[in-house]
């Protein structure tokens, strides 16, 4: 959820609810956005746990900005490998639908015995151009038989 605040809306309100009841215009229902699923930035690749967390992403970006998400198949479009995020296709139309107003989201992550480091990017598809990133990092302890975490 704190990632969507901060890639719809800059963390300001929880929910589109929220948003509603200070009538503000930040919900925004008519505004589609292509969502990927994580990638871990070891493998390139969405493991299970990148899997998940786009799904996550995807259920927040709706109740917290109230954007319609849309799902592709964006391998046919884009790779992501050491050197960045690459497009596979010189020709944008292909990419660019009508249903598509401007916006994709891209989530890595980079997951080690202690730590969990996710990031998040709102790319607009006209320019190619970061229009918003976000990131958090989970730390995990371990004693007692008990598992902590704290959340930066």
């Amino acid at each position: 959820m704190e990632l969507a605040k901060d890639i719809c809306n800059g963390g300001s309100v929880s929910t589109c609810a929220e948003v509603a009841e200070k009538n503000a215009p930040l919900c925004m229902q008519e505004k589609s956005v292509l969502v990927t699923d994580f990638v871990d930035l070891n493998s390139l690749t969405p493991k299970p746990a990148g899997i998940v967390m786009g799904e996550v992403m995807r259920s927040a970006l709706n109740s917290v900005c109230g954007y319609n998400i849309q799902q592709a198949e964006l391998s046919k479009y884009f790779t992501l490998n050491e050197k960045g995020l690459g497009v596979l296709t010189r020709n944008n139309l292909l990419i660019r639908q009508d249903e598509v107003k401007k916006d994709f989201i891209v989530g890595t992550y980079s997951q080690s015995p202690d730590k969990l480091m996710i990031f998040v990017k709102k790319f607009d598809l006209t320019t190619g151009k970061i229009t918003k990133m976000s990131s958090k990092e989970i730390t995990f302890t371990c004693s007692d038989n008990k598992i902590t975490y704290k959340v930066y």
